[in-house]
């Protein structure tokens, strides 16, 4: 679950209402010492989705400072089981705590800010119905993820580029566990 919840490179093909919101231009990075950083600033394009529209709607009607803030979704990961978000309304955090090597526990909270309006409350509202649906497809990708591995034809390896997070997570961890190292002496 951890990586496939920690980097986002999977999003572009799993997530479509992620997608609508804010496309292929999210940002990840900077790492540093073991956080790491997702930003996806909303498609200058409008969302075709009706929910990811009337988020949209709903965000431009925040009152000042809010109004003028980034358009934008921002993930702060602490790895490796933490997550801190900020959104236009609301900011919050989630944990997936394993429970064994198929099973997590989700937890987590959304804080609204000190006198909301309207408009930022159903935003919260609008936003927690899309992490419900993107909660729903990285549970299936996990679910591939699973039997893929279980496979014969699966190939054991390192991490790749694109999971870049996770693996400097792991070299952090083999820094300083050096038995977590294949090739220290046993």
């Amino acid at each position: 679950m951890v990586d496939v919840d920690n980097e986002c490179y999977h999003c572009p093909s799993v997530h479509p209402g992620l997608t609508d919101l804010y496309g292929r231009s999210y940002e990840e990075g900077p790492w540093i010492e073991g956080t790491h950083r997702i930003r996806g600033p909303f498609n200058e394009k409008p969302s075709r989705r009706d929910l990811n529209k009337d988020y949209r709607n709903l965000v431009s009607q925040h009152p000042e400072p809010f109004n003028s803030m980034p358009q934008a979704w921002l993930y702060i990961g602490l790895f490796p089981v933490s997550v801190l978000v900020f959104y236009p309304e609301s900011a919050g955090f989630y944990r997936s705590i394993p429970i064994d090597v198929q099973t997590s526990v989700m937890t987590g909270a959304t804080y609204s800010y000190s006198g909301e309006s309207e408009s930022m409350q159903l935003a919260r509202a609008q936003a927690a119905l899309i992490d419900g649906e993107v909660m729903i497809e990285d549970k299936h990708v996990c679910e591939l993820h699973y039997q893929a591995t279980a496979s014969k034809y699966w190939e054991k390896g390192f991490l790749g580029d694109s999971e870049k997070a996770l693996r400097e997570h792991h070299d952090m961890l083999r820094t300083l566990i050096p038995e977590l190292n294949s090739s220290a002496p046993s």
